[in-house]
């Protein structure tokens, strides 16, 4: 028997509902949501609605709140936010974490970890990513579309034996929840190598404005989505990230293992309006290409159009 631990999903949208929701059914005593809004109403008066392929289910945690003393310190913080909602986030939860506390931040884009050690001073916070495919139906109602679910996290600086020493508990509750979960030290070229995914086809979905069905249909958007892998992979490689030598193909096949319907989160920010991760997921490249003196004029474009977009 696993021991208890104090888990926080922090953000109860589409990876913090899907994930929050696999460890609040495995186990509920652990699981505590924070959030805001019309979304921590609906889960405190009906809880939250869960859709995934064909199952529906409504789930309790052990607590769901907008007020960090009520939970206190905990164990494991996972943030599942917008990346432009992150340090929000962070101030918002700060007297959850303790001197014992291991955040884990799973959100699109590469400088999370950074930022949150420059909030959390000292604090232990590790690499992590994630593959899903989810979105808010409406507050409090997240659908998961597929069966593609897994978590990726590890501390960098540390070896294989020390970190399975340190975090396997986590990994543990992850897979008796039922997330394909992977605890490496390897962590920030896992890190990159989703980031070449998402970035690529967040920005081709998003200048195109259709799903992944659509995108794959037209010769011109898929020409544009192995353009922009090839750039991206360019700049990866100038950084010295090890990458596998067919990264442009698996990186294709990655994006077609998605069900046609789905629409990567960017773009579902840019048809919602408010905020959106251009600048974490496009925005970042282009910035980097331009410090390393690499052409990467398909994410030049994309980012001019994309960002005069209201």
């Amino acid at each position: 028997m696993l021991s208890l631990l104090k888990i926080v999903i922090v953000g109860i949208g589409g990876i913090g509902g899907t994930i929050g929701g696999k460890l609040a059914q495995y186990r509920k005593e652990d699981v505590n949501f924070f959030c805001r809004g019309e979304t921590l109403k609906k889960l405190l008066s009906d809880g939250l609605e869960f859709h995934s392929n064909n199952d529906f289910c409504i789930i309790h945690p052990n607590m769901a709140t907008n007020d960090p003393h009520k939970i206190g310190y905990a164990d494991v913080v996972i943030f599942a936010v917008k990346n432009y909602g992150l340090e929000s986030a962070a101030s918002d939860i700060a007297p959850m974490i303790g001197k014992e506390t291991v955040i884990i931040p799973l959100l699109n884009g590469l400088d999370a970890e950074r930022k949150l050690k420059g909030i959390f001073k000292g604090a232990e916070v590790l690499g992590g990513c994630i593959y899903v495919s989810a979105f808010v139906v409406s507050p409090g109602v997240v659908q998961q579309n597929g069966s593609v679910l897994k978590v990726l996290f590890g501390n960098s600086n540390l070896t294989r034996e020390e970190n399975l020493k340190r975090y396997s508990g986590i990994r543990d509750i992850f897979e008796g929840a039922g997330i394909d979960t992977a605890l490496t030290p390897d962590i920030e070229n896992e890190m990159w190598i989703k980031f070449i995914m998402i970035s690529s086809l967040g920005t081709a979905t998003s200048v195109y404005m259709r799903n992944l069905g659509g995108l794959f249909s037209d010769e011109g958007g898929t020409d544009m989505l192995k353009g922009l892998i090839r750039e991206i992979i360019s700049v990866a490689k100038t950084k010295g990230v090890v990458l596998p030598e067919n990264m442009e193909a698996e990186t294709l096949k990655k994006c077609l293992s998605f069900v046609p319907e789905t629409k990567t989160s960017m773009q579902l920010d840019f048809e919602r309006g408010g905020g959106n991760e251009l600048e974490a997921l496009t925005g970042y490249v282009c910035e980097e290409a331009r410090k390393l003196g690499i052409g990467v004029p398909l994410y030049d474009m994309a980012y001019e159009k994309l960002k005069n977009i209201k």
